[in-house]
């Protein structure tokens, strides 16, 4: 499956992000209730690499995503490595996480990149949100090199950035927000 083309190479290679919708398509329905599922054991969200929590600062739950658990979803995720690296990326390995954000929960401006060799390089996020509306909030808005853009977590999106390019964050979302997020090392 080819998501992307040269030209979204350009923009990510610009600071920018990358959107697609409709990415898995009928499919996508049968994700969310195992999404659902894996969520409901999640633990809330720390802060940094000492996994501090702070709901000021960071109000989601989230859960470690392995093989078999949300199979179309990874399966996006290791085609979009092998495109990223006809880019000579490198990218050997990533992490998935499933976020869910509700009852006001946000996560202040950030980034994705940690200091150091083994740094975040690419992140990847896919939504889970069938029926989205404006009024749900929970935006994504970026920080990137061309402005400030908002994001609505629409069902079936990818959005892709380079990590260390694009600050961002998680407006507080009025109903459950659910984000598959992948991070892509070397």
């Amino acid at each position: 499956m080819v998501l992307l083309d040269d030209n979204d190479l350009d923009a990510l290679a610009a600071g920018e992000i990358v959107l697609r919708d409709g990415v898995l398509g009928a499919e996508a329905a049968s994700l969310v209730d195992e999404a659902r599922a894996l969520v409901a054991a999640a633990a809330p969200a720390g802060v940094g690499r000492g996994r501090r929590r702070d709901p000021a600062i960071r109000g989601d739950t989230i859960v470690w995503v392995d093989p078999p658990a949300l199979a179309p979803a990874l399966a996006i995720f290791e085609d979009l490595r092998r495109w990223l690296n006809r880019a000579y990326l490198d990218l050997r390995e990533f992490d998935v996480q499933l976020a869910r954000y509700a009852d006001g929960a946000g996560y202040a401006r950030h980034r994705d990149a940690f200091a150091g060799a083994e740094s975040r390089i690419v992140t990847a996020i896919y939504y889970l949100n069938p029926g989205w509306r404006a009024e749900h909030g929970g935006v994504l808005r970026a920080h990137a090199r061309g402005g400030t853009r908002e994001i609505e977590p629409l069902f079936d999106r990818l959005i892709v950035f380079f990590s260390a390019a694009v600050e961002h964050e998680v407006l507080p979302a009025a109903r459950e927000r659910l984000a598959v997020t992948a991070w892509y090392r070397r």
